[in-house]
């Protein structure tokens, strides 16, 4: 009975770890993070309007599938604003890309910055 009861048991953790193992593998995400550095006359609402803009692309493109973004703490930086996305593909990011709502988002921010970093990475 001891032995079959440690059979169950190794079996158990087996499946659990395998399990784990899986779970890990389909969470792995495809970010794509996004560096803006504003032309120093734009005006503050100007750029509320372009972070108001950005925050609500996830709620009009369903493969966008996390979003988180902020400012920068030391004024001294040359980026003022990170905005980070996730997809679960690179199929996902290219439809995020081609997405009428990303399309718009590019034309209200062109010409208002110095600079654009982008970087895009799987998680590990």
């Amino acid at each position: 009975m001891k032995k079959s009861y440690f059979i169950l048991v190794v079996a158990v953790a087996c499946l659990i770890s395998c399990n784990k193992e899986s779970t890990q593998k389909d969470q792995t995400m495809l970010r794509h993070i996004v560096l803006f550095s504003f032309n120093d006359d734009l005006p503050s609402g100007e750029i509320k309007d372009i972070e108001t803009a950005f925050v609500n692309l996830p709620s009009q493109i369903k493969e966008i599938k996390d979003f988180e973004w902020g400012t920068e703490l030391n004024p001294k930086k040359e980026y003022s604003h990170c905005f980070v996305l996730s997809f679960e593909s690179e199929k996902d990011m290219s439809a995020y890309g081609a997405h009428p709502a990303h399309k718009q988002f590019g034309e209200m921010v062109k010409g208002k910055t110095k600079a654009i970093s982008i970087v895009d990475y799987w998680e590990k």
